[in-house]
């Protein structure tokens, strides 16, 4: 092999060397591209599933019922002769309300009295009114119960209200876009006494929430 052709094949080599590497080290390629996509369609996603799960906003426009009425009122109205206490029993799968459980020592047993304060707004078609009505002309279904529970109307300190006294609750419609609900389980008092306690009640809830 001649000198010439010897130094024409290394520039030869040579060159497809500096091909090589270049090809190998080029900073941009179609792969990726793509993956810097999906890594920022990850960080979108994930900030969107970070909203959804916050809680709604109608759960901070309601006040802590605990907050709606005292445990000396509780007292008072029910006639309690030992120390009633408080807890905040709101559930988190029930983002759209509000429920205390005023407790205390009874003579046979505990006793206790919940509230409850919904909001309806960002709801079905139903409105407070409606669903107080409701109860009214159709009753309560329960499930394991054939026929609906029915509940009797009573005037909850000029709100529209509905009671059962056999299921110790009492709900009432502060307005199309608010209710209460009191569950009162507590003993030595007749329905019309019991039903006369509750409105008393009534018109101490209406009043503190109008506050807010």
């Amino acid at each position: 092999m001649s000198k010439k052709s010897f130094n024409l094949g290394f520039m030869y080599i040579f060159f497809i060397v500096i091909a090589f590497l270049s090809c190998k080290n080029e900073p941009t390629t179609e792969n990726s591209v793509l993956d810097n996509i999906q890594q920022e369609s990850t960080v979108v996603s994930t900030t969107e599933a970070s909203d959804e799960n916050q809680p709604m906003t109608a759960i901070k426009e309601l006040p802590d019922a605990c907050s709606l009425i005292s445990n000396e009122a509780i007292k008072k109205f029910f006639q309690v002769k030992s120390n009633v206490g408080h807890v905040d029993i709101t559930s988190s799968l029930k983002p759209n309300t509000r429920t205390c459980n005023f407790y205390w020592d009874g003579e046979n047993s505990k006793s206790n009295v919940i509230v409850e304060l919904r909001n309806y707004s960002g709801e079905s078609e139903a409105t407070a009114n409606t669903t107080i009505q409701n109860l009214v002309n159709v009753g309560m279904l329960v499930n394991g119960i054939d026929n609906p529970i029915p509940f009797n109307v009573f005037d909850a300190a000029g709100k529209n209200g509905a009671y059962s006294d056999a299921q110790a609750r009492y709900f009432w419609a502060y307005n199309d876009q608010y209710s209460f609900m009191v569950v009162a389980n507590v003993s030595g008092f007749d329905e019309k006494s019991k039903l006369a306690l509750i409105k008393n009640l009534a018109k101490e809830l209406n009043a503190n929430f109008a506050k807010y």
